[in-house]
């Protein structure tokens, strides 16, 4: 099987009133064993201090940091943004309050480099529930499949 040119991918993160759980997101793709080339952060925060924490965190990690003028209310439209963002052969998204599997990109990219027929990957994904006081775990999830991107598939 012939590959395709090396792709080049950008990670997007959007993000919303909330830095710990952006620093969070931003390690899970710095320990990624496939690095991207760009990554970017689309702040759709509200509160100041919170814009002012995310922009201070991006400088700090060099991480291309994107403000909308207008808020975004999350959703499809911080999406867009991203899409609107991004310089690179692929997109991969997540949210703030996610993190990566190290070889996610890793392996989508396989798929994706030695597949032509291949256009769009998503991949399963577990939801977490901690207590918020000891950080215990109550409970994990797993969604095979993600109702959003499987209409998108058909």
């Amino acid at each position: 099987m012939i590959a395709r040119n090396h792709l080049t991918v950008t990670a997007a993160i959007r993000t919303c009133n909330r830095p710990a759980f952006l620093h969070q997101a931003l390690e899970s793709v710095y320990k990624q064993t496939r690095k991207v080339d760009e990554l970017i952060v689309i702040d759709d925060s509200s509160d100041e201090e919170m814009v002012r924490q995310n922009q201070r965190l991006c400088r700090e990690t060099k991480v291309n940091y994107i403000r909308p003028k207008k808020r975004l209310i999350k959703g499809g439209k911080t999406l867009n943004a991203c899409i609107k963002s991004f310089n690179m052969d692929c997109i991969a998204f997540l949210d703030d309050d996610d993190f990566w599997h190290p070889e996610k990109i890793e392996k989508q990219m396989e798929i994706l480099e030695y597949n032509k027929n291949v256009h769009m990957i998503t991949c399963s994904q577990n939801n977490v529930i901690l207590n918020g006081v000891g950080k215990e775990l109550i409970s994990v999830t797993t969604r095979n499949k993600i109702p959003n991107y499987q209409k998108m598939l058909h």
